[in-house]
C-alpha cells in the first residue's frame, strides 16, 4: 500500500473539500475556522494533512488542528479520522469550545 500525504493551505483545502462534493453545511463549517488564531500569547496556524493511501480501493485520512512553531505543539489533542466531515466537525467543536472558554 502506497501512502500520498498532502499539506494544504486553507484556500487549498476549500477547493479540494467544493471538487470532493462535500455537503455545504460541511464547507460552510470550515470556512468559519480561522487560518491564524492567538492563544496564550501564541500564534497557531490551521495545520490540515489529508493522506491517501492506495491498495486497490483509495482510502484517505485527515488530520486537521492548530500548530505552533514557536512552541512545536499542537493547541488540540492530536487525531486523525477516516472521514473528512467527522475531522472539520471535530476541529469546529475544539475551536467553539475554546472561544467559550475564553469568554467566560
Amino acid at each position: 500500500m502506497k501512502r500520498y500525504p498532502n499539506n494544504y493551505k486553507k484556500s487549498q483545502f476549500l477547493e479540494f473539500l467544493k471538487k470532493n462534493n462535500v455537503s455545504d453545511n460541511v464547507i460552510k463549517k470550515f470556512e468559519k475556522l480561522p487560518e491564524t488564531l492567538e492563544h496564550n500569547g501564541s500564534e497557531y496556524k490551521l495545520n490540515i494533512v489529508s493522506t491517501w493511501y492506495d491498495g486497490g480501493t483509495v482510502n484517505y485520512n485527515f488530520e486537521m488542528n492548530y500548530y505552533s512553531i514557536k512552541l512545536i505543539e499542537f493547541l488540540f489533542s492530536y487525531v486523525i479520522y477516516p472521514d473528512v466531515e467527522r475531522s472539520i466537525d471535530e476541529l469546529s467543536r475544539e475551536y467553539t469550545n475554546l472561544m467559550k472558554e475564553l469568554v467566560v
